[in-house]
């Protein structure tokens, strides 16, 4: 029985360290996680934060398209503006301004679409994590029960060969103790 947990607690120890990489990576992603959720003293919050002007203003990629773009279009009514003699008119306002509110309006959706994307890239990365490590802390748990089940076993058995060892010990003593005891019977009987 002793040998039999030693190779138990052996392997219950070897579970322990082939998760234990996953569990702590399940661990400090539940930890940051907790941070960006704003459920730890302290904790940033940042997944729960709403998008503002200056998200949008500091998001390179808006900041990039939206000159180039508002640029490119409005050259491109002023040419056809000109072309048709309508240069400084009242529609040619009215198309630059709707085109510049059209394409600054898509641009931000655009902004705000990657803001929520990196929000969501980073929650699904950090719970995939967690997700490994509360699967390694199962394994662990459900190999960990079936070694603790057969240690437990272990013992039952060894008690159960000590305590037929010590009936069949005391069937000898009684064996013999009935053979001598006849044996003097007899003899007391013959004289």
């Amino acid at each position: 029985a002793r040998e039999a947990n030693a190779i138990s607690q052996k392997q219950y120890d070897q579970n322990r360290a082939d998760t234990q990489v996953f569990r702590e990576a399940g661990q400090n992603a539940t930890n940051k996680l907790s941070d960006l959720l704003g459920l730890t003293s302290g904790g940033s919050g940042d997944l729960l934060k709403n998008f503002t002007l200056d998200d949008m203003n500091n998001d390179p990629v808006y900041q990039s398209g939206l000159k180039f773009g508002l640029d490119q279009g409005i050259q491109g009514l002023n040419r056809q503006a000109a072309a048709g003699g309508s240069l400084n008119s009242g529609a040619t306002l009215k198309a630059l301004t709707r085109y510049a509110n059209d394409y600054g309006s898509t641009k931000a959706n655009d902004s705000y679409n990657r803001f929520m994307n990196n929000k969501s890239t980073l929650y699904n990365m950090l719970a995939g994590q967690q997700g490994a490590g509360i699967n390694a802390v199962g394994a662990t748990m459900g190999a960990n029960t079936g070694i603790s089940s057969q240690m437990g076993q272990n013992l039952v058995n060894a008690g159960d060969t000590a305590a037929n060892a010590a009936v069949a010990q005391g069937a000898m003593r009684n064996n013999l103790l009935n053979t001598a005891l006849g044996a003097g019977l007899k003899k007391w009987w013959l004289t």
